[in-house]
């Protein structure tokens, strides 16, 4: 997933798009997304200069073997590898400037995987007609709640000659609106609806 800065393409399917800071309607796969123009193709966009009092913002998210982690940092974001051991220390790492975005793609989608637990787990309730059975009903309400209607967070940062970063920024729940807007805060750009 690596397009070009200049021709700016839905994040999911790469059909060509126009930047625009409002959520908008793939053409072929028919998904929201935005796509915000940054600092190195918008030239009206400045980046406010770093500051190093500023928060660091953390999100994770767990693959299927290893976990990734995004960090928005005084002067850069960064997405990393972690250890698989102690799930702390990032082993390989991506970097792009603020100043050198030149574009952030945002979308959400449902998780397959989720998807398939909430199934289980309702098909697991429906079995059991005592106490527990109240219990798995009540966590796979929560948990279809959580996957059809918040679903995963992605981004989609683009810098110089099609480096990209790509974070999935849906927990902690707590920082993930604080992780969008701070991007866009730190990149210079407005802040909008998330699609």
């Amino acid at each position: 997933m690596e397009p070009a800065a200049e021709s700016p393409r839905c994040p999911r399917c790469q059909t060509a798009a126009t930047f625009a800071t409002e959520p908008q309607v793939c053409p072929s796969c028919h998904k929201r997304f935005s796509i915000h123009p940054g600092p190195l193709v918008d030239r009206s966009l400045t980046p406010p200069p770093p500051d190093p009092q500023a928060r660091r913002v953390r999100v994770r998210s767990h693959g299927v073997l290893l976990a990734n982690a995004g960090v928005l940092e005084p002067e850069s974001i960064q997405q990393g590898v972690l250890d698989p051991i102690t799930g702390g220390v990032r082993l390989a790492e991506q970097t792009i400037v603020y100043p050198r975005v030149a574009a952030v793609a945002f979308w959400r989608e449902i998780d397959p995987f989720g998807a398939l637990a909430v199934v289980v787990l309702w098909l697991l309730a429906a079995a059991l007609h005592d106490g527990f059975g109240l219990g798995v009903a009540v966590l796979a309400a929560w948990q279809t709640r959580r996957i059809l209607w918040l679903k995963r967070w992605h981004a989609l940062v683009l810098g110089p000659k099609g480096h990209a970063i790509s974070v999935r920024f849906d927990r902690p729940w707590w920082n993930r609106k604080r992780f969008r807007q701070e991007l866009l805060r730190r990149c210079g750009m407005p802040v909008n609806p998330m699609p």
